[in-house]
Formats: structure tokens, C-alpha cells, sequence
């Protein structure tokens, strides 16, 4: 993760082994830094909520533990002057860099309206095999941030790739 600028403040921090009950705990603790019942709270949570759930769902390895899923990764969210970015990096498998990058491709080229649209879409459609949601997430946080969903692979010290994501809600457009 890049240092913090002056002007920018870590609201949350999760690291190492994230699970559904770290994600929930955390989401408390962002809630609590935010302005209550406002739309910015409600905008920051979700995209939270949801690329926390993808770093729990699409990290590897994913474990089991205690009946848990665990799976390693991290999640940022950080409050500047004029919007909050949320920033998730996780261990990935070589053989999925090209699907995310086409699929973030799909979604950055699409405006609010299709957006919407292939929403709704992908809620009537069932799941394809394999998947492990209705395969919206990516299309919500995408409907809910201020610019482009931002996806970068980079390699950890092993060679492996890690794929890490940035998510930007402008304060001013809230």
C-alpha cells in the first residue's frame, strides 16, 4: 500500500486472514466514523461490504476454519479532504487476470443507465457454475463510485500475482 499523504486519514485496516465476522467487526468501526444515516455512509459501507466479500470469496487459498471461510488479504479504507478510497489486494490465480481485466474493461465502458440495466439483468439470471454469487458485485461497486473501478496485478516477492482494487466516493458529488 502507498504511504499516507498528509491529508489523508486510514478509517480501517484489515490484514492478514480476513473473515466474514474481521469484515462485520470492521464495518462497525467504519460506521461509527461516519456521518450518520447520510448517503456517503451508506455509498462507503456497501462498496466496503462488497470488496471485502471479494477479496473473502475470490482470494487464494480460501480456507475453512471453525466452519469460517478465511481467506488472506487486505482491505484500506481512507478518508482524504474530498472522498474516501477503498482499496483491496489479494493473492490471485495467474489463470484469472485476464477474465477480471475484461470484465473491468466491460464495466468502466458503461455508463450509469447500462449499468443499472446489466444489473438487473444478472438478478434474473441464475449463477453460472462455478460462481459463488449472482455476479453483481463488481457491477454495484462500479454503479456506486465516483470514477472508473481502478484493478491492477501486480506480483508479490514470490511471483505471484496479487490483484488489488481501488474504489473512489468524491465527497463533493455526495
Amino acid at each position: 500500500m502507498r504511504s499516507l499523504k498528509a491529508s489523508e486519514r486510514k478509517l480501517i485496516h484489515l490484514s492478514g486472514t480476513i473473515t466474514q465476522s474481521r469484515i462485520a467487526k470492521a464495518g462497525t468501526t467504519l460506521k461509527s466514523q461516519l456521518p450518520v444515516n447520510s448517503s456517503v455512509m451508506v455509498r462507503l459501507f456497501s462498496i466496503y461490504v462488497e470488496m471485502a466479500q471479494n477479496v473473502l470469496r475470490h482470494s487464494i487459498p480460501t480456507e475453512c476454519q471453525d466452519t469460517e471461510l478465511t481467506a488472506p488479504g487486505d482491505v484500506w479504507v481512507i478518508e482524504s479532504d474530498n472522498a474516501y478510497v477503498i482499496v483491496t489486494e489479494n493473492p490471485s490465480r495467474p489463470e484469472n487476470i485476464a477474465a477480471v481485466q475484461a470484465r473491468l474493461a466491460e464495466l468502466t465502458s458503461l455508463n450509469a443507465d447500462e449499468l443499472r440495466t446489466l444489473s438487473r439483468e444478472r438478478l434474473r439470471q441464475r449463477p453460472a457454475s462455478g460462481d459463488r454469487g449472482a455476479g453483481i458485485g463488481l457491477i454495484e461497486i462500479a454503479r456506486r463510485t465516483s470514477g472508473p473501478l481502478i484493478c491492477e496485478f501486480k506480483n508479490d516477492n514470490s511471483g505471484n500475482p496479487l490483484l488489488r482494487m481501488t474504489a473512489t466516493i468524491d465527497k463533493i458529488k455526495l
